[in-house]
């Protein structure tokens, strides 16, 4: 799965597609590939397959977050940002608390240009992770707030 995610990261969506089929074999059930796999298929028009394995992916996150949160993450790696806007956002009505949607939101509106919506995701997950003792999410946030900042995008 780790050769499928640098691939996708890569933009090699074919490359991608094999290792995660290939990882498969020895993890059927894992809601991450399972997901992956449904987007990329999705993006190579193969409905029935994306369906398939996005129904399964479904079935295999123990909470509907966990879920939407990753096909945000892979809509955002294809270059779906509407999708994965939409997907994110599912995850917080879901869940309106959760500081990981929030971090994954700031990402999106930091790659589309849209500075003050990252900065304030950014706050909303850093403030959320400080609250539950999300320690290293809390780090991740600031951080990438302070590099925001830094860049003096938007200002």
């Amino acid at each position: 799965t780790s050769r499928a995610d640098q691939l996708l990261m890569n933009g090699d969506l074919a490359g991608a597609v094999a290792e995660y089929e290939q990882s498969l074999v020895y993890v059927p059930d894992d809601g991450d590939v399972l997901a992956a796999l449904g987007i990329l298929y999705e993006a190579q028009g193969q409905t029935a397959k994306s369906e398939e394995m996005l129904t399964r992916a479904r079935q295999a996150f123990e909470n509907p977050e966990g879920y939407w949160i990753t096909v945000a993450q892979t809509y955002r790696l294809v270059g779906e940002k509407d999708k994965a806007m939409e997907a994110v956002n599912t995850a917080l009505e879901v869940q309106p608390e959760s500081a990981y949607a929030y971090y994954v939101r700031g990402i999106i509106h930091q790659e589309a240009g849209e500075t003050f919506e990252a900065l304030q995701d950014y706050e909303q997950a850093a403030n959320l992770a400080s609250e539950q003792n999300q320690n290293e999410l809390f780090v991740m946030a600031r951080s990438q707030y302070g590099m925001v900042l830094q860049s003096g995008a938007g200002f």
